[in-house]
């Protein structure tokens, strides 16, 4: 269990994220949500934002507060590894 507040938000954003992750990957591949939808931009830009959250988060708190949990390790794993895909996807959207 994490010690800290921030590892405890990054813990809970950590499974918001996957839960995002899930619906917009279920979602477009069984055809319920169309590519370029208002829907599907609404879950991209959501994710974007949970990802980006979770990785700095975790960051601050394992670093800055030395919190060591397995939760915090977990939410700055599966922040950083979807992290870097969405700041490409809102550095490509600001370009276009």
């Amino acid at each position: 269990m994490p010690q800290t507040t921030l590892g405890r938000w990054a813990g809970l954003l950590s499974l918001v994220l996957a839960a995002v992750a899930v619906w917009l990957i279920v979602g477009i591949n069984s055809g319920g949500i169309l590519r370029g939808s208002p829907l599907a931009k609404t879950l991209g830009l959501s994710f974007s934002a949970a990802a980006v959250a979770t990785f700095v988060l975790a960051l601050v708190s394992r670093f800055m507060f030395k919190d060591r949990s397995a939760v915090v390790v977990v939410a700055m794993v599966l922040g950083g590894i979807f992290a870097v895909p969405a700041l490409f996807e809102l550095v490509e959207a600001a370009l276009a």
